[in-house]
């Protein structure tokens, strides 16, 4: 459960998803609100949202995001029984996109770092056009949460010499890390939407077997 909206050095906050559009955004204490039972959301009722836990720092700046799903019951009321821990999930995420302040922790379904939590989380759509890290990034720059952003402290200037070749070449290959996993999640979340589309087909196919049958 997300407890409060402001940590030590930033934000959290929870966006719901439709689509790889944001459709709604409140402050972590406000979804703890709904963890409780102690407000629903009737335009939800029976429906399986899909969610993301945005930890931000002082600089609004996104550090990790976990990809989670959560059941809405014919009341509109978070399912009492979900207890998926994504504060702890957010400590402890692989390496994901940079979105501004370097690599972010992420978490989601093709990169879990408890199996048994995998399937209770989504994938992000990485496709161009689509991308689901594009549209967070948006709403966040839209700041509908009123989060204050901290400034750094200046620092003074001190003349420093020309960055050595080996410096360059050390950025250099953090870029191209950087891309070779941004690549390799791409793979993993377009496979993982495969499998799902041909999990939905292979349904599909059952239940009109049955239908035949009966």
């Amino acid at each position: 459960m997300v407890s409060a909206d402001q940590a030590s050095d930033g934000y959290s906050a929870v966006f719901f998803m439709d689509g790889s559009n944001v459709s709604r955004q409140m402050r972590a204490t406000e979804f703890g609100a709904f963890l409780d039972g102690y407000v629903g959301l009737s335009d939800l009722a029976e429906t399986d949202v899909r969610a993301v836990l945005v930890n931000l720092g002082g600089d609004l700046l996104v550090r990790s995001l976990v990809f989670f799903r959560i059941y809405f019951d014919e009341e509109g009321r978070a399912d009492s029984h979900w207890n998926i821990p994504i504060e702890k999930l957010a400590l402890v995420g692989a390496k994901g996109p940079d979105m501004g302040a370097g690599p972010i922790r992420l978490v989601c379904r093709s990169q879990c770092p408890d199996p048994a939590v995998a399937p209770e989380l989504w994938d992000p759509d990485m496709t161009p056009g689509s991308n689901t890290f594009q549209f967070i990034r948006k709403a966040i720059e839209a700041n509908s949460l009123k989060f204050r952003k901290v400034e750094p402290a200046q620092e003074e200037q001190i003349p420093t010499l020309a960055a050595e070749p080996p410096q360059a070449e050390t950025a250099d290959r953090a870029r191209l890390a950087q891309l070779i996993r941004e690549q390799r999640l791409r793979i993993k979340t377009l496979q993982s939407v495969h499998r799902d589309s041909l999990a939905d087909i292979q349904r599909e196919h059952r239940l009109e077997m049955q239908a035949l049958r009966s």
